[in-house]
Parts: structure tokens; sequence; C-alpha cells
């Protein structure tokens, strides 16, 4: 997992489409949660899939869940 600035992860997911298909895992992380949302085959839309409450002592949790979703 890596941070890919906007405009670059927009072009290399232009190269993607044609290479190999895949969704996207996007995340919006801000001080009280992590929102998660995925997007659709074509990577067109995102849709939410979760919220995650955003606290010192569970970021460890927060990895496990971004971990299991990525191995999916």
């Amino acid at each position: 997992m890596s941070y890919v600035k906007p405009l670059r992860l927009y072009k290399k997911s232009l190269k993607w489409k044609s290479s190999k298909p895949g969704r996207l895992l996007c995340l919006d992380v801000n001080e009280k949660y992590v929102d998660l949302a995925v997007t659709d085959p074509e990577n067109i839309v995102a849709v939410p899939l979760s919220c995650l409450h955003r606290q010192e002592n569970n970021l460890d949790l927060i990895a496990d869940k971004l971990q299991t979703l990525v191995s999916l």
C-alpha cells in the first residue's frame, strides 16, 4: 500500500485499464475517522465501504482491517 497523489493516480489508472483489471480502495483520513470506499470494476464510481473510528489505541485494528480488504 502506498500514497499516490491524485493526479498521478489518475494517470496511472488510465494505463491500468488496458493492462489489468482491478478496483481501487479509497481512504479519507481525518482526525476522527478513516472513511473507506471502493471503486466499481471499471474504476468510474467509488461507493462507501466502511467508516472506522480513529483513536490512538486502535490504529492496529485499522491497519488489520485495511490489510484484510487489500487481500480480498
